[in-house]
């Protein structure tokens, strides 16, 4: 997983879909483990 700092310099700071500036202060999140059966494609 890459850091937020790396994820802003690739999109130019903004949404690539709705342009949006972004922010490397996160408002909530949550991490969820990925099943097993999602790994398998």
């Amino acid at each position: 997983m890459k850091p937020p700092y790396e994820l802003l310099m690739e999109m130019n700071g903004s949404c690539p879909v709705c342009n949006r500036k972004l922010s490397t202060i996160p408002q909530s999140f949550e991490v969820k483990p990925i099943e097993e059966k999602e790994l398998i494609t």
